[in-house]
């Protein structure tokens, strides 16, 4: 209830209980029985009217209390003048004045602490990162952080008094308006964190994660509803990017032509891919949920399931060979050669059972074709795991050629081709002299030419690629290190989506027929490097983007605080210097302004592929945010510095230019010294560096004002 509801509220009380007062007692001669009697009645009714306005405004009581208090001792004072002396009556009326000024006092307290918190509570949200938005019970906002205004680009004064509506995206609006009437009605004490879509002042669209919290009174009513809220949006693009590359690891996964299959600690399948679908003879969607012991013939069910139990248990290890048999749907019996692994969790417990199998039934009467695929599966599977384990690196494509060659008895010799620059190397090689070899280049155009595919060059087609550029050179060589001459070429082409990496070649020098009965495992180790391939560049871009920010590719803050205290530390122990440059590009908000976004991410990109070309590879480069970056230069102290920024200068000399637009590179910088300007502390540093780039950008306006 307001101020002037209470005051006009009491004074019509007080003037009420006045008049009948007087008309009561005041024409009468009043002696001591009589006074008592009517200042029992009095106080009687004080105590009534305070009671009534306390149940009227209980948010206001101390205010309300004083008033009362006040009027009645002055009420008493002025009966004074009419009445003889009484000490009871001198006692109450000072302990009515006395009691009111306190209890006044007391609201006025309460009012400046009230302003005191909420100055603090606006203090408070501007140094949270997230964004804060405060609303009133019917949605209308009350107070928004700095962060607000940053992601929303709206000002508190733009959206002070507005619904939330005005924010969110038009698929939200409804969402919202429901989530309003929900927190009304039920008066929730929070809402779990959820996503949400936010539009910002310029239109564009910004995934948000956010929660709801609520602020209530006594009686449990909603008063204000706090919402946080966090930018997604790159991590939302990150995961947009990772379910793409997810689908397509799950297709290399489902063209595997070996059974892939993966179970959890009940035995039920998780995962299954084509290869195993058809081998078992039911669709995935029968197969998905199943008990996998359902599928083994009764005589080995046991066994198996001990097997697997074992795993699960860690008792095995992760490369242990195994073979039973599974029963299809048409009762038949097909034994499977597995590899069984386990895959952790986080907390490093068995969680999953991976198993790669081959149907092996019709190769028992073929038994040196099966020997053969079985150590293909494990080559790939010893990849896999290698892969997994340690990473992929151009050391291993040797020991993948030796194991080739062992597979393979009709090859007696091999190499192996690797996209550098452009061109392609020789990497490993098995019956040749790798150093030798090494100081040839081939060019794209004539290794593509029988590298669309798994093939055999041989005869005439051999002859015809002896004769191209470049290569009757190398022909001659291959000659002269084996002492024979090339009958057949089996050649395994290594892809990353449509793009050749590289190929390795297995040779046989006595016969144009030979490899007749091995393409179908060139075929199967061709698109099995090609899904390695594939997860290592995967992996790679994945720890790229964990690193780096996406639009410049310059360093992330996280990754270069990380990387930099590691560079102080060792600074520190070597009694080194080193250098933080703080940048910030001026009036670049100008040329968002002017020439929009996408010019001015260009713009930003351009100034940052100037500065990596520009600075050594032991030096980081990172963005802070928005149009502000970090240097660190080790081994460089102040005057270093200086000339680093001097010699950059000189630099940008050309004009930035997209679509015809020439824009001018300006930027201020600020200086800090390890350890001139503090040893312990980067965040200091970083601090001091940025505060006299603002000096610095202060007196290059100032230069730019005089004529």
């Amino acid at each position: 209830m307001k101020i002037k509801t209470i005051f006009f509220m009491t004074l019509f009380v007080s003037i009420l209980v006045t008049f009948i007062f007087w008309v009561l007692f005041l024409d009468i001669r009043l002696g001591i029985n009589e006074f008592e009697k009517a200042l029992s009645s009095l106080l009687m009714m004080f105590i009534m009217s305070i009671l009534t306005v306390f149940l009227i405004t209980p948010g206001e009581k101390f205010f309300t209390l004083s008033l009362w208090m006040l009027i009645y001792g002055l009420f008493l004072d002025v009966l004074g003048e009419f009445t003889v002396y009484n000490f009871f009556v001198e006692l109450a009326k000072y302990t009515f004045i006395v009691s009111g000024s306190l209890f006044f006092t007391i609201s006025i307290l309460e009012l400046i602490k009230a302003n005191k918190q909420y100055s603090l509570l606006s203090n408070m949200l501007d140094r949270i990162n997230d964004a804060v938005f405060v609303w009133d019970k019917n949605g209308k906002l009350l107070l928004m952080n700095e962060s607000a205004h940053r992601l929303v680009g709206y000002s508190f004064d733009e959206l002070k008094g507005k619904g939330a509506d005005t924010i969110v995206s038009e698929d939200e609006k409804e969402y919202t308006k429901r989530t309003l009437e929900f927190i009304q009605s039920h008066s929730p004490d929070f809402i779990p964190m959820y996503e949400k879509k936010l539009v910002d002042k310029e239109g564009k669209l910004i995934f948000v994660e956010e929660s709801v919290s609520t602020i209530k009174d006594e009686k449990g009513n909603v008063l204000y509803i706090i919402e946080t809220a966090r930018d997604i949006s790159d991590r939302k693009k990150l995961e947009e990017l990772l379910t793409k590359e997810r689908e397509k690891f799950y297709k290399y996964f489902d063209l595997a032509q070996v059974i892939m299959v993966i179970l959890n600690k009940e035995g039920k399948i998780e995962l299954i891919n084509q290869k195993g679908c058809e081998v078992l003879g039911y669709s995935k969607r029968e197969l998905i949920g199943k008990d996998w012991f359902d599928f083994i013939p009764e005589h080995q069910k046991d066994e198996v399931k001990k097997v697997f139990e074992s795993i699960i248990n860690g008792q095995i290890e992760s490369f242990e060979k195994f073979e039973n048999f599974i029963l299809n749907p048409r009762g038949e019996y097909r034994l499977i050669s597995w590899r069984n692994t386990y895959i952790k969790d986080d907390n490093n417990e068995i969680v999953f059972v991976l198993s790669s199998g081959m149907d092996i039934t019709e190769s028992r009467k073929k038994h040196i074709y099966t020997q053969r695929m079985k150590e293909v599966y494990e080559l790939l599977f010893d990849i896999t795991t290698l892969v997994l384990n340690v990473g992929w690196n151009e050391e291993y494509y040797q020991t993948l050629l030796e194991r080739l060659l062992k597979i393979v008895p009709e090859a007696q010799a091999g190499s192996c081709l690797i996209r550098k620059n452009g061109d392609f190397k020789f990497v490993a090689a098995v019956g040749y002299d790798l150093k030798k070899l090494e100081n040839f280049s081939i060019p794209e155009k004539i290794v593509k030419i029988y590298s669309e595919e798994v093939e055999v060059i041989r005869g005439k087609m051999l002859y015809e690629l002896d004769r191209k550029e470049n290569m009757e050179k190398l022909s001659k060589l291959l000659r002269k290190m084996s002492g024979r001459t090339l009958k057949a070429v089996l050649v395994i082409p290594l892809y990353l989506g449509n793009y050749l990496m590289g190929a390795i070649y297995l040779d046989n020098f006595e016969s144009e027929s030979a490899f007749v009965q091995s393409i179908e495992i060139a075929s199967i180790v061709s698109n099995y490097l090609q899904m390695i391939l594939w997860k290592q560049r995967t992996d790679e871009r994945l720890r790229h983007l964990a690193t780096h920010d996406m639009l410049t590719n310059t360093l992330n803050r996280a990754a270069f605080m990380e990387m930099a205290e590691k560079i102080m530390k060792l600074s520190k122990r070597n009694d080194r210097k080193f250098a933080i440059i703080y940048i910030d590009l001026d009036d670049f908000k100008e040329v968002n302004d002017s020439y929009g976004h996408e010019f001015g991410d260009e713009f930003l990109s351009g100034f940052c592929r100037k500065i990596q070309s520009f600075i050594r590879e032991s030096d980081l480069f990172a963005r802070f945010g928005g149009d502000e970056f970090v240097l660190l230069l080790p081994e460089t102290d102040e005057k270093g510095a200086r000339l680093f920024l001097e010699r950059f200068r000189k630099t940008l000399t050309r004009e930035f230019e997209l679509k015809g637009e020439k824009i001018e590179y300006r930027f201020s910088a600020g200086i800090a010294i390890f350890p001139d300007d503090g040893e312990d502390d980067l965040e200091k540093l970083i601090n001091i560096a940025d505060k006299r780039m603002y000096e610095d950008k202060r007196e290059r306006k100032l230069r730019r004002r005089k004529p």
